[in-house]
């Protein structure tokens, strides 16, 4: 099975098999093919009947391969990985009523966000830029 094309089509939300030689009618399924599509469920994914037929034609240690790879692709070993699923990153829209700003309420205005935290700023500016920054957040 081809690994790299497989982790695309996976972050293009896809599953790439190669085409099954020989798949005609439609066969009962395994019980790997089953384990595998409940493993994928767990992680938010289902799956169509065709493809769910064809993974049902391609071997035990290739079906493992597509669940490894989807498990690498998607970050699922670390242990932050199932929390980002559930984050909600709130809008700048009107931003200004809603201070303290950052995660834990450490900035109390826009500016120090800029300013003392530096949150987004790779390289440094002067507090005329931060302040220039910060009015403009704060008029969306």
């Amino acid at each position: 099975m081809k690994k790299d094309l497989l982790k695309v089509s996976i972050r293009q939300n896809a599953i790439y098999l190669p085409p099954v030689e020989g798949m005609g009618e439609k066969k009962k399924l395994t019980s790997t093919t089953v384990a595998l599509v409940a493993q994928l469920r767990k992680m938010g994914y289902g799956v169509s009947e065709e493809l769910l037929h064809t993974i049902n034609e391609i071997t035990p240690a290739e079906q493992m391969e597509v669940f490894q790879v989807m498990k690498e692709v998607l970050g699922v070993n670390l242990n932050w990985a199932p929390l980002v699923k559930g984050w909600d990153t709130p809008t700048l829209i009107e931003v200004w009523r809603t201070a303290p700003y950052l995660f834990d309420g450490r900035a109390a205005t826009m500016e120090e966000v800029f300013t003392v935290h530096k949150h987004g700023i790779e390289k440094k500016i002067s507090a005329k830029e931060a302040e220039e920054l910060a009015e403009y957040v704060n008029s969306l």
